[in-house]
């Protein structure tokens, strides 16, 4: 990993959280990747619900993998436990309770 976190990997991982968030119905969550502060350290996922803030680091090396492989299944997996912690948080304070549940198939 260089020492700095490169613009085209910040751009492939928004375009990432952007499909998650229209395939699985998250519209209510407005989320961005931000670019890490200091070498060396991950970018942050920040996701805002109903008044409600949640931070999530993301794992560099499940990145890497995506942009060697092209394959972003880790980072999937940990973009959707992210939205669905800030909507766990959002349950616990009460606001908008039922309406972001998904109906069962």
């Amino acid at each position: 990993m260089t020492t700095k976190f490169p613009e085209a990997w910040l751009a492939r991982v928004n375009d990432v959280v952007k499909t998650v968030r229209r395939q699985h119905n998250y519209a209510d969550i407005y989320a961005t990747v931000e670019p890490p502060r200091q070498p060396g350290n991950p970018p942050q996922l920040r996701m805002e619900m109903a008044g409600t803030v949640e931070i999530v680091p993301l794992t560099l090396r499940a990145i890497e993998h995506m942009m060697v492989t092209g394959q972003p299944g880790p980072l999937l997996v940990e973009v959707k436990q992210a939205f669905v912690r800030v909507l766990k948080a959002v349950e616990r304070r009460g606001r908008k309770k039922g309406a972001f549940r998904q109906s069962s198939p």
